[in-house]
């Protein structure tokens, strides 16, 4: 497979654990964070389920220019 190394960088031993620790991200930041952040996360946990905690995102695949949710998030964050 192309992103087997995706499996050094796993964080969580199961998606459970990761979805787990996303919620409580959510509880304790919820207000903290923008809608754009909040998309981020979520978007971010949905990739990241082959090597919970982990994704690969082509930097093409991210909206640059593009007037949408995470549009105004600085491109090299992602």
């Amino acid at each position: 497979m192309a992103f087997e190394y995706l499996a050094t960088y796993k964080t969580f031993e199961s998606v459970a654990d990761m979805d787990t620790a996303v919620e409580n991200h959510m509880a304790a930041h919820y207000y903290d964070l923008t809608e754009s952040e909040r998309a981020i996360v979520f978007k971010l946990a949905s990739h990241a389920l082959e090597h919970p905690g982990v994704c690969h995102l082509k930097a093409s695949t991210t909206p640059q220019g593009k007037r949408s949710v995470g549009s105004d998030i600085n491109p090299t964050l992602w």
